[in-house]
């Protein structure tokens, strides 16, 4: 029960922002018992129903019917709140809409059978407006069928027949979403054998003929998003960058007929393009999709850090990396970096080592690396590459040396052609004491170098560039 309880809390402070508890209009909602059992929660956050118990009743509580029953009614008026507090603009136009189409749905829903007159409708047309995205598609039927049983019932014929055309027009439109939706998911679950390779052949497949079809007929926005979505997931699995810049070009164009690509749908049709571009290795194109991303968000909002990691990943893979190091410092100066989730902070602050380390700015030192990088892998390859701009000789080539015996040891990072290539380069020249004159007279090192010049892209499991970009700016 404490863990239903401590989730609806946890969602609470995602709808509402981290100061909901502060909202007098939501404290006003909750008993004094339920104010009290809030505060017991938050502030000593017990780990079990039993820790909650001793701490509500005393040394001598246990989870017994009583504890239940207050825990119950608890969760029920947490429940309630969720469906009635106000929502945070932090959650983005797509969360907030798809709440406020459900929300609207429920209270239209209630109050029709609840013998309202005239609100009912109002919150179920509110509910229809809000379906502008292909997994809402699935609550217009319902909606539509709702309208017509108002109208029926109040002996408006001609508006009763016409909601059921809509309903049944919907329902089709809806199956159409559905297959696309459902090929989407299906081959967007990921792999973990080598039987979910096979398995996930004809859903490949199907998927292909699903928007051949899908091509040769009119389709509303709803229908083109959710091919849109397919063919993008489609594109990255089999390489086929057409298919989903095709798909993606004819989303666009239903939704600016429609009067609807504003900034969200701005913002997808080029985060999506962004994903198609890193898939088929195209970096350059990637950097300029990216940024009209960063541009449509925000600044200091979730959306925009989300982007700008994406920028600056983009920016580092291309080469570019004196404009990696402005984006870096772009970031730095935002305020509310702090404020991101701990996943976040950590891929954006490697990033920003990366960026300047690569830019060769030598103010960043050993301790600026390791405080902000947590794979071993990353710690070396910045490392030497921090102690070579610094001119330490020594410590570089044990940073090297280190490399490879962290490859070595690693099975995943072994099993990489291109870092295994990169361990034996550098192996070999930490050993002629970073000379290029004398690695050149061994075979071996030649052999490995010239293999590595065939992996220009990162294909490593970890890295965030690639194997022979480290390699050149190393020697640089």
């Amino acid at each position: 029960m404490l863990a239903q309880v401590l989730e609806y809390v946890n969602c609470l402070s995602i709808i509402n922002g981290k100061g909901w508890m502060d909202d007098e209009s939501i404290m006003a909602s909750l008993s004094t018992s339920d104010q009290t059992m809030l505060q017991v929660l938050i502030s000593r956050q017990p780990m079990n129903d039993l820790a909650y118990a001793l701490l509500l009743y005393g040394p001598t509580a246990s989870v017994d019917g009583r504890y239940r029953r207050r825990v119950a009614r608890f969760e029920n008026r947490l429940a309630e709140i969720v469906l009635s507090c106000p929502l945070s603009p932090a959650l983005g136009a797509r969360r907030l809409t798809s709440i406020a189409c459900l929300r609207n749905l429920l209270i239209g829903q209630t109050l029709l059978r609840a013998d309202g007159t005239y609100t009912n409708r109002w919150h179920l047309l509110a509910a229809r407006r809000a379906i502008v995205y292909p997994e809402l598609m699935w609550y217009a039927p319902p909606i539509h069928f709702a309208l017509a049983y108002y109208d029926g019932f109040n002996r408006r014929g001609r508006s009763a027949r016409l909601e059921l055309r809509r309903g049944r027009e919907a329902a089709e439109e809806a199956m159409r979403v559905h297959d696309l939706l459902e090929l989407w998911i299906q081959i967007s679950i990921p792999l973990h054998r080598k039987t979910d390779k096979e398995r996930r052949k004809p859903y490949i497949a199907r998927a292909r003929t699903l928007l051949a079809e899908q091509a040769k007929t009119n389709t509303s926005s709803l229908i083109a998003m959710a091919a849109a979505r397919l063919a993008t997931t489609l594109a990255q699995l089999v390489g086929d960058t057409e298919l989903g810049l095709y798909w993606l070009d004819r989303s666009r164009k239903a939704l600016t007929t429609e009067g609807r690509f504003d900034t969200v749908a701005l913002r997808e049709y080029h985060a999506q393009r962004a994903f198609i571009f890193n898939t088929a290795n195209d970096y350059k194109r990637g950097v300029l999709s990216a940024r009209r991303v960063v541009e449509s968000c925000d600044p200091d909002s979730t959306d925009w850090f989300n982007a700008i990691n994406v920028l600056l990943r983009f920016q580092l893979k291309s080469g570019e990396y004196r404009r990696a190091a402005d984006t870096a410092d772009l970031i730095d100066s935002q305020k509310t970096l702090k404020r991101q989730s701990a996943d976040l902070i950590v891929k954006l602050k490697l990033g920003m080592v990366y960026a300047r380390v690569l830019s060769h700015d030598t103010s960043i030192t050993i301790r600026n690396v390791k405080s902000n990088c947590k794979q071993p892998l990353d710690i070396l390859m910045l490392s030497a590459l921090v102690y070579r701009h610094h001119g330490r000789t020594p410590e570089t080539i044990r940073s090297l040396e280190s490399m490879k015996s962290h490859i070595d040891r690693t099975r995943e990072l072994r099993r990489d052609r291109p870092l295994w290539l990169l361990s034996r380069i550098v192996s070999i020249y930490a050993r002629n004491g970073l000379s290029m004159r004398n690695c050149v007279l061994d075979r071996h090192f030649v052999r490995y170098q010239k293999e590595l010049s065939t992996y220009s892209v990162v294909t490593a499991v970890q890295g965030v560039v690639s194997p022979l970009q480290w390699w050149k700016v190393f020697v640089k």
